[in-house]
């Protein structure tokens, strides 16, 4: 191995200084007694010691063994006043560290540090290191004097308080009460005089402190003061040792403790078994032979006199700490160990709060209420752990906000599961807030923070410098209102009123009655008084309380000049550390808090809020206050998303107010019904049943267009509008040919526009697909529309003679539009699958008006199957170069491949439905290869010609493979088929028990892949037919090998 080289850092020494041998006072001195070469050895001065009686074998005690040696000159020189110490003192010092004093100061002089001199001294401290060799010197004097300790001042920093159990004192002879009678200098005294041990018990026990009946515990190494105690007090008395020389400690403790046990008193016997974590576990006694003897014998006062009775002191038991608060309203596990959970639902008190709380008309949760929580926790998991509750104090640290907490109005039962991890090793815990359902399965997570423990004193400290910058800022701030044109004092009716328009606060919620707000320098300072606000609830600290803290960094943002609350807001995204060194907020306490916000990263903003009370103490301090600045629409989307989300409705959004009253579409007309000629004839012979295709006359089909097209001009105008509305473009300007980048339609703003078209129309549309499939105006029309605007009104036209002879059957299938065929021509027996499954207002009308005009004449028609459609599961049409199609497996949607991960940016990926995905039981009306003439008819709508890329999973592939054969038969090119898990197609499918389906649903297989939602998973009624017709379709089908020429240049992948 090679040895890396230390980098040094270059030294500079500014001034050196010391005592050498030779009468050298200073380090030139010292240079010139190595210049010259002078001895500075020397015979022992004569103020040591005498040479004489002193010389001699080194194996005798207190000799030395030469007369000689190197010495310093007047070491005993020392400028006390200089170092501010009294010459009572000095004497006392080590006179190598008088030595040391003198030549530190004598450096630090030199080079040009002086204490309080100059400007450099006054604001830096400069370290100093010391070493040592010994300190003989305090070892041999303490021995003999008492007054090394004592004379330098020590006993005047030891703090005596007022005794809490009175102090038998054998110094002054007495017992002791309070702290003044102890005297400034009781220590001196104790370690001067005799301890006068008789005369201090026989004042205790004439004053009834020390009798017969007493029980003492001894602490020191042996029981000495319990003997003489007990000579003077009584033998009767019961004294216990904490240590004695060839006794087990733990026979002196258990003794001890037995005896105070059988005296009544009620020892702490967790405290007792801490330390021995393998005891922790109680163990089962053994269940047999309780019947043949009775081993336990229930205790009635008949072993112990006193077992049972008062303790003879006052014994205070405290019960075990429990979580109670208005949060809480159900204690699932209370152990800090593992993983507890608290579950709420939604009692009285958080709905109240989180209902003072809107944000556009939508009731928040504000991060103020998990604080209230978490702060609990930590008062909880003090008194588990043996934390001095006043000593350390609870932090709240990296709240990070996730999700909105939004209540529901209607009703409906919410959970707020609260989880907290404990980690003994750094005294910290996890916690973390989500919604569940009834079940208890997680629904959305809203956030998550850090419980630490933190000392309270120390941190005090820490934050010394902080507090003082924040106390002038606030000084500043209230000296400029008035004096310059940007600060600004605000009232509590002001305050409110401004931010109204974003957030609605309740009463309860109202704790800042004034602010001075600095509008250039983004900082402020408020005053905070929570005497108007009631403090309803069971709250650990009431969550108006916290959130009012935090209110002075959100005013900051939304009040001042340079944002416009119509455009942009800031929103509350938690913070860093929230620190509460005050046991209790006090409603009658006026509270004072500063915060100077700065600009981060992604328009988020931040800034710490530092809170003082009257008296100017240090209250709080809420660190890395976060705040986001987010388009108002999106917020307003954001917000009644989650309102609908957990209510089933939208709140009614300022926007939907702003669309103008378009006319609404006429009534639709009712069409006389030509009697059916077939119905009057009665029933005829029995024949073949055969399929019947029910047809419009040609005037119910003129009415019907001038209706659909009246319909679908009046929604595409309310579309455009929205469009015209988010985007900012006059709505003339948005032609077809206009991209969607240009005017500014990104990612979020397609957020907005799915928002309230599926608000306000009730077109749902994935954000998604509008963001990634749609370039310019003509393509979002097309996709909400689902057909071309030129071909609005043309929809139903196949032809003249589709219109003017409706008895003439057409002599192909219906021309598909946007992935469906056309409504009015499909059969009646036939499913509508496509349109059930992808509703669109247009085909809703088409429904609707297509039931009016039922009662036509029908004619009968061949048993062809429409085209089976097909969605985009992956990228798009025109961003891709190459598409994948995938078939259905045994359920027959394209749910299944859902799942997949994105294959590649420039593959799109197809999924085909089955014509007969929710009527199974018309599958088996049809022929396999009639089968596979819709999925081809399908494929070429999206593809006209090859080479196509197949695939599918289970029978899904099976299907791929046959329409591979098809289209190879047909003269196409398949570049590559991929089967994934599928059966080998030439064996047919075996046909499965009626058991492997039941248990599929008992499972929930099938429920958990067609689920939507949360909720428990529930399988269509549809599923289990379809996977058996799926199975009885392709039971009988045995492939032959396709050609060898055929795939010569087709890739195959079996995964």
């Amino acid at each position: 191995m090679l040895a890396t080289r230390p980098m040094k850092s270059p030294i500079a020494i500014l001034s050196a200084s010391g005592r050498v041998p030779g009468h050298a006072d200073s380090m030139g001195a010292f240079w010139h007694i190595l210049y010259r070469g002078v001895d500075t050895h020397e015979m022992v001065p004569p103020s040591r010691w005498n040479p004489a009686s002193h010389v001699g074998d080194t194996a005798i005690k207190n000799v030395s063994g030469t007369g000689y040696g190197c010495w310093l000159h007047q070491a005993g020189q020392f400028d006390v006043a200089f170092f501010n110490m009294s010459p009572r003192e000095a004497v006392q010092v080590d006179p190598a560290q008088r030595v040391a004093l003198l030549t530190a100061a004598e450096a630090l002089e030199q080079a040009g540090i002086v204490p309080n001199r100059t400007p450099s001294t006054q604001k830096h401290r400069v370290g100093v290191w010391l070493g040592s060799t010994s300190n003989d010197w305090m070892e041999t004097n303490s021995a003999q004097n008492i007054d090394t300790y004592l004379i330098p001042g020590g006993y005047l920093r030891v703090g005596i308080r007022a005794p809490k159990i009175p102090v038998i004192s054998p110094t002054l002879g007495r017992v002791l009460h309070h702290a003044s009678d102890f005297g400034d200098k009781y220590f001196v005294h104790h370690c001067r005089n005799t301890v006068n041990i008789v005369t201090a018990v026989g004042v205790a026990a004439a004053d009834g402190l020390l009798h017969e009946k007493v029980i003492a515990i001894e602490m020191g190494p042996s029981p000495a003061v319990s003997r003489m105690a007990k000579d003077i007090v009584g033998s009767s008395m019961q004294t216990f040792a904490s240590i004695h020389k060839g006794i087990d400690t733990w026979q002196l403790l258990t003794e001890g403790l037995a005896c105070f046990y059988l005296a009544g008193a009620n020892p702490d016997w967790s405290r007792y078994h801490e330390y021995f974590p393998q005891s922790h576990e109680v163990l089962q006694l053994p269940a047999y032979g309780w019947t043949l003897k009775e081993y336990w014998t229930q205790y009635i006062h008949d072993w112990s006199l006193r077992k049972g009775d008062a303790a003879i002191g006052p014994v205070i038991a405290q019960a075990a700490p429990r979580l109670e608060a208005s949060s809480i309203h159900q204690n699932h596990q209370e152990h800090l160990v593992e993983r507890p959970q608290w579950r709420d639902r939604s009692g009285s008190g958080l709905r109240s709060m989180v209902q003072g709380h809107k944000v556009y008309g939508v009731p928040l949760c504000t991060p103020s209420v998990y604080a209230d929580v978490v702060l609990m926790i930590g008062a909880y998991a003090k008194q588990i752990y043996g934390l001095d509750s006043e000593a350390m104090a609870t932090e709240v640290g990296d709240m990070n906000i996730q999700s909105a907490l939004v209540k529901n109005e209607v009703g409906r039962q919410q959970i707020l599961r609260i989880s907290a991890k404990f980690d003994a090793t750094n005294s910290s815990a996890f916690c973390k807030f989500s919604s569940v359902d009834a079940i208890g399965k997680e629904i959305e997570q809203h956030a998550n923070c850090q419980l630490r423990f933190v000392d309270a004193e120390r941190t005090k400290v820490g934050l010394k410098g902080a507090a003082l910058d924040a106390r002038s800022s606030m000084k500043a701030l209230h000296n400029r209102v008035g004096a310059d044109g940007s600060t600004f004092r605000f009232s509590k009716a002001m305050i409110y009123k401004m931010i109204g328009q974003l957030a609605d606060f309740d009463p309860k919620y109202r704790g800042l009655s004034a602010i001075v707000l600095d509008n250039d320098a983004l900082e402020a300072t408020g005053t905070i008084c929570f005497k108007d606000i009631p403090d309803d609830g069971k709250w650990f600290t009431n969550p108006a309380y916290l959130d009012a803290l935090t209110q002075t960094g959100g005013f900051v943002m939304n009040a001042n000049e340079e944002v416009d609350l119509e455009k942009e807001v800031y929103i509350n995204h938690g913070w860093s550390s929230l620190k509460l060194f005050a046991t209790k907020l006090g409603p009658n306490v006026r509270y004072h808090s500063y915060v100077k916000m700065t600009e981060g990263k992604d328009k988020l903003w931040g800034g710490d809020i530092i809170i003082f009370d009257e008296s100017d103490e240090l209250v709080a301090v809420i660190g890395g206050v976060a705040l986001q600045g987010v388009p108002k629409r999106l917020m307003e989307y954001v917000v009644n998303s989650a309102y609908k989300k957990v209510s089933g409705a939208a709140k009614p959004s300022s926007q939907q107010q702003r669309i103008p009253n378009h006319p609404e579409p006429p009534p639709p007309v009712p069409v006389a019904a030509e009697p059916n000629p077939l119905g009057a004839a009665g029933p005829g012979p029995a024949e073949k049943p055969f399929t019947t295709r029910q047809l419009a006359t040609a005037e119910q089909q003129v009415a019907l267009e001038g209706k659909l097209a009246s319909q679908a001009n009046a929604r595409h105008c309310l579309r455009v509008l929205i469009l015209a509305e988010e985007s900012g473009v006059v709505e003339n300007d948005l032609k077809d040919d206009v991209e969607l980048a240009d005017i500014g339609i990104d990612s979020l703003l397609s957020l907005v526009i799915c928002g309230r078209l599926r608000d306000e129309l009730d077109v749902d549309i994935p954000e998604r697909d509008l963001y990634t499939e749609c370039c310019t105006i003509a393509d979002v029309k097309k996709r909400l529309c689902g057909f071309d605007r030129n071909l609005e009104v043309d929809v139903h036209r196949h032809g003249d003679d589709a219109r003017s002879d409706a008895g003439t059957e057409p002599s192909g299938p219906p021309t598909p539009h946007s992935g469906f065929s056309t409504p009015a021509l499909q059969s009646d027996d036939s499913s509508l699958d496509r349109i059930d499954t992808l509703p669109t207002p247009f085909t809703e009308a088409v429904e609707i008006e297509l039931s009016r005009a039922k009662k036509s004449r029908t004619l009968p028609l061949s048993a062809s199957i429409a085209p089976a459609w097909s969605i985009y599961l992956q990228a798009s049409k025109k961003r891709s170069s190459e598409t994948l199609f995938l078939f259905p497996d045994g359920c027959g949607a394209a749910t299944s491949y859902l799942s997949l991960p994105e294959l590649s940016p420039t593959t799109a990926v197809i999924g085909f439905n089955s014509p007969f995905m929710k009527t199974p039981s018309r599958m088996c009306e049809y022929s396999l290869a009639e089968v596979l003439q819709s999925y081809i008819a399908g494929l070429r709508i999206r593809q006209p010609e090859g080479p196509y890329h197949l695939g599918g999973w289970s029978a899904g592939g099976i299907l791929a493979y046959a329409v591979a054969q098809e289209l190879f038969a047909q003269g196409e090119r398949v570049a590559s088929l991929t089967l994934i898990d599928s059966p080998p197609p030439n064996k047919g499918l075996d046909k499965l028990p009626d058991r492997w389906f039941e248990h599929c649903a008992k499972v929930g297989l099938f429920g958990t892949e067609m689920q939507r939602g949360a909720g428990p998973a529930k399988a269509p009624e549809w599923l289990m037919p379809r996977f058996r017709a799926s199975i009885e379709l392709l039971h009988d089908y045995h492939a032959p090998p396709i050609p060898a020429a055929a795939i010569r240049d087709m890739k195959v992948n079996i995964i």
